[in-house]
């Protein structure tokens, strides 16, 4: 018996001596997996603020889209037609992007057309909630 005894205790200090071996491997793994948990976690956040500039970019562009497609309809009524529309724009692209003459005057002229909608608007907007014409009469006479 002693001599199994004698043979158990080398295994077993042996057997003490790796798992001693073994623990800082096991804290390594523990601070890689806490790295790599705070590296996932900053690729979501990374992730979120992707969407949030794509989400931002594609409001800003249907904002865009529906504000140009207001200007459209405003000038020429709700039955342009598409084809005709986008030839005339062609035909004319170039004048757009010349920034020459004819592009500041067509430019004047939106511009002074544009304020005119909108002061009518505007206009409308005061007749709806009262203030109409005796309000703006006020506010003209006070200047």
């Amino acid at each position: 018996m002693d001599e199994e005894r004698m043979d158990a205790a080398p295994v077993d200090a042996g057997a003490t001596a790796p798992a001693d071996d073994a623990a800082p491997e096991a804290h390594e793994l523990t601070k890689l997996e806490k790295l790599e948990a705070k590296m996932a976690h900053m690729k979501r956040l990374i992730a979120i603020e992707r969407k949030k500039e794509s989400d931002k970019q594609r409001r800003e562009r249907t904002h865009r889209l529906i504000r140009h497609g207001g200007l459209i309809e405003m000038i020429l009524g709700e039955s342009v037609d598409a084809g005709t529309l986008a030839g005339l724009l062609d035909m004319k692209k170039a004048v757009f992007l010349s920034g020459s003459g004819e592009a500041l005057e067509w430019k004047r002229r939106g511009d002074r057309i544009i304020a005119e909608r909108e002061a009518e608007r505007e206009a409308e907007r005061l007749n709806r909630k009262g203030g109409g014409d005796g309000h703006a009469a006020g506010a003209s006479t006070s200047s």
